[in-house]
């Protein structure tokens, strides 16, 4: 269900994985491009809707903060219910400069939805820049790095194995996989 304390909870068909530093509209377009031909519209999990919105560090971490384990935060238990993952490139930035959308990524690798057919959906221009580097990764609050770094480096192929993914999505042309 989505990470919402209303009465009408919708199951999550979605996650949209995303930059927060996007174009609005572009946003709106790509996602409107990828369900085109949808007759059911799917529910969607964006994190700008899903989550409190707030300029209080505070009131954001407290929500969002990963703690100990990043396996705990909105995003990955949300993820842990989708069906599919749609991601949003932009014209602006490149999304896995941002180390919540590597994480977004990491977790849907884990999760089997990047091999899974039809279950990745990408859409936005890709990016001009190749290189790919978790740990080069920037975050809002430096703790929330620390955080997910120290949870990919303990596991088995580290940050090697979700580069080689962050790589083939980064160069994939802008369609369905």
């Amino acid at each position: 269900h989505s990470v919402n304390k209303e009465h009408d909870l919708k199951l999550v068909q979605v996650f949209v994985s995303h930059s927060w530093n996007e174009n609005f509209d572009e946003f709106v377009t790509s996602i409107e491009t990828a369900f085109a031909t949808w007759p059911e519209k799917p529910n969607l999990w964006i994190c700008v809707t899903a989550l409190m919105q707030s300029t209080d560090p505070s009131a954001v971490s407290a929500q969002v903060g990963t703690g100990i384990d990043p396996s705990k935060a909105p995003f990955t238990r949300a993820m842990a219910r989708a069906e599919k993952l749609l991601i949003v490139r932009n014209s602006n930035d490149d999304i896995y400069s941002r180390i919540w959308c590597c994480w977004e990524l990491y977790i849907a690798k884990k999760l089997g939805l990047v091999e899974k057919p039809g279950a990745l959906v990408i859409v936005g221009p890709p990016s001009l820049d190749s290189h790919v580097d978790i740990a080069a990764s920037c975050a809002s609050y430096p703790e929330d790095k620390h955080k997910i770094l120290e949870h990919v480096i303990k596991q088995e192929n580290g940050c090697d194995e979700i580069n080689a993914v962050l790589a083939r999505v980064k160069g994939f042309a802008r369609s369905r996989m």
